[in-house]
C-alpha cells in the first residue's frame, strides 16, 4: 500500500473539507499593516538614506473551520537623496491553517505564493543604480497569530519567507543579476475589522 498517497488523502480531507463554523463567528476580515509605516521614520532616524511609504492591505476569508484564504496587496513608494525613486508592487496569496482554533483566530501557518515587481527611476546624475526594473516570484510559508476581539477588531501578527527566482534588468535592457534566493515575503502587524 502506498502510504504517501493515503497520508496525502487524509491530510486533504481534514484540512480542505467542509466545516461547521458557528454562525456568530466572523467569516471575513480586512486589515492594513501598521508596522511598516511606523518603521519608515525609525529607519531614517538611524541613518538609512532611503525613505519609504508602504501600504499593505490584507483580506481573509474563512473556507472551513481550520482553513483561511488570505489575499494581500502591497504597494511601496521609496526615494533617496540621490534622485532614485522606486515603486514596488507585491501581491500574495496564502492558505492559512489554524490547527488549534476555528475561523480567523489563533495560531496559524501555511503555504504562500508571492510576486514582487519593482520599477526604478533616476532623476539625478548621482543616482547609485542603473536598474530599470526587477521582479521576484516565490513559493513559501507564513506563520502568525490572530486576535479577534469582541468588537470584531482583528490584530494579526505575521511573518513569512519564500524561495524563488529573482531578476534585475538595467536601463539598457540587460540582465544585471538573476538567480534563486530566500527572502522575507511578509512581516507585520495587521489591524482591521472582521465581518
Amino acid at each position: 500500500m502506498n502510504y504517501r498517497r493515503l497520508l496525502l488523502a487524509v491530510f486533504c480531507a481534514l484540512t480542505v473539507g467542509p466545516g461547521s463554523l458557528h454562525a456568530q463567528e466572523p467569516r471575513n476580515a480586512i486589515s492594513i499593516d501598521l508596522f511598516l509605516p511606523a518603521m519608515s521614520p525609525v529607519s531614517h532616524i538611524v541613518g538609512e538614506d532611503m525613505a519609504f511609504v508602504p501600504l499593505n492591505v490584507k483580506y481573509q476569508r474563512v473556507l472551513s473551520e481550520h482553513q483561511v484564504l488570505m489575499v494581500k496587496m502591497g504597494l511601496n513608494y521609496s526615494w533617496d537623496s540621490h534622485g532614485e525613486r522606486i515603486l514596488d508592487l507585491y501581491p500574495m496569496l496564502a492558505l492559512d491553517w489554524h490547527p488549534f482554533n476555528t475561523g480567523l483566530r489563533g495560531f496559524y501557518l501555511g503555504p504562500s505564493l508571492f510576486f514582487s515587481y519593482s520599477s526604478y527611476s533616476h532623476s539625478g546624475a548621482t543616482a547609485d543604480s542603473d536598474l530599470d526594473h526587477s521582479y521576484w516570484a516565490s513559493v513559501g510559508g507564513n506563520i502568525g497569530y490572530a486576535f479577534v476581539l469582541r468588537s470584531r477588531m482583528v490584530i494579526d501578527l505575521i511573518f513569512g519567507l519564500g524561495y524563488g527566482y529573482s531578476k534585475e534588468v538595467d536601463v539598457k535592457g540587460r540582465t544585471s543579476a538573476s538567480g534563486f534566493l530566500v527572502d522575507e515575503t511578509i512581516g507585520g502587524v495587521f489591524v482591521g475589522y472582521s465581518f
